[in-house]
């Protein structure tokens, strides 16, 4: 979800987001650009960046270029090219990442880095609209590495996280079961 005004009115451009987008903003010193979430507020001049922000998830924001100025609660940080700032309880970490990664869905593409199931899982529910359930906890372990496009369908991600562990995919109407092969 976004929300904005159809016309900007005042001294700031302010946005609000619940989910994740990429931004590409013009730098305007007279009305600067703030994205709020639920937890995060983020003060741009100018810059591309991404924001994660789902509200079961920590939430995160990942520079591409320029600079942006993050405030959770009282922390307040800045990044450089290459930062990203994941917020815990309103505390802010900020790491350097590999940012073609963190900004792949915009290019259509799933990226694994060491994910554990769950969380890959989590981003096939997103992108496919499907609900999808581990039927054994062990598998939750389980962590995947790999650069995927995403697929019309989510069966061709399906047999390739088949082929690389020992798992299996079975529809229960809408609902897809996770099992040991």
């Amino acid at each position: 979800k976004i929300r904005y005004p159809d016309r900007f009115a005042g001294d700031q451009r302010l946005v609000e987001l619940e989910g994740e987008a990429f931004f590409e903003v013009r730098k305007d010193t007279l009305k600067p650009f703030i994205v709020q979430t639920n937890r995060l507020k983020v003060r741009v001049l100018g810059t591309v960046f991404n924001l994660k922000a789902y509200p079961d998830e920590l939430q995160q924001t990942t520079l591409v270029e320029g600079k942006v100025r993050i405030t959770a609660g009282d922390e307040e940080v800045e990044l450089r090219p290459g930062d990203r700032a994941t917020c815990w309880d309103e505390k802010l970490k900020v790491e350097q990442v590999d940012v073609r990664s963190c900004i792949a869905w915009v290019e259509r593409r799933f990226v694994f880095e060491n994910e554990f199931l769950p969380s890959v899982l989590k981003k096939l529910e997103r992108w496919y609209d499907v609900r999808i359930s581990i039927e054994d906890a062990s598998l939750r372990e389980i962590r995947f590495t790999g650069n995927l496009p995403k697929y019309e369908s989510i069966d061709k991600v399906l047999e390739i996280l088949e082929l690389t562990a020992r798992l299996r995919f079975e529809w229960n109407g809408r609902t897809l079961i996770v099992r040991k092969e």
